[in-house]
C-alpha cells in the first residue's frame, strides 16, 4: 500500500520497493556461471548475517575470473559490519586496493 514491503531480521529492517526486487532478478549473480571481474576483489562477511549466508561469499570468489580475490570471514560479525574491528577490517582491505592500485603488482593469495 506505501509501495513498498518491509522485511526485518535481528540486525535490522529493510524496506524493499518492487524496483529493487525486479532488479534483483535481472543481477541474480549467483546464477551466473561466472563473473567478469578482472580487478583485485576484497569480499568480507560476518558469520552471523541474518540476511545472507557468509558462505555465498566463497560462491562469488568462485565465479569471479580476477586472479586476485580476497574473502575475509568475520566470525560473529553481522550484516552491517558495524562493530569497530569490522569496521577497521574493511578500511584495512580498501587503504591495501588503494596504495597497490597506484601500479603496484599485489601479492595476494589467491582463491580458486
Amino acid at each position: 500500500t506505501n509501495g513498498y514491503t518491509e522485511y526485518g531480521n535481528k540486525d535490522f529492517s529493510y524496506h524493499f520497493t518492487r524496483k529493487l526486487i525486479e532488479s534483483g532478478f535481472e543481477n541474480e549473480i549467483l546464477s551466473d556461471e561466472k563473473l567478469e571481474i578482472k580487478c583485485p576483489v576484497f569480499l568480507v562477511h560476518g558469520t552471523d548475517d541474518a540476511s545472507i549466508p557468509y558462505q555465498h561469499a566463497f560462491t562469488i570468489a568462485k565465479k569471479l575470473t580476477s586472479p586476485q580475490v580476497t574473502v575475509k570471514i568475520r566470525k560473529g560479525s553481522n550484516h552491517r559490519l558495524n562493530e569497530d574491528a569490522d569496521l577497521y577490517e574493511v578500511l584495512s582491505s580498501l587503504e591495501y586496493f588503494s596504495d597497490n592500485a597506484k601500479g603496484l603488482q599485489p601479492k595476494l593469495k589467491t582463491f580458486s
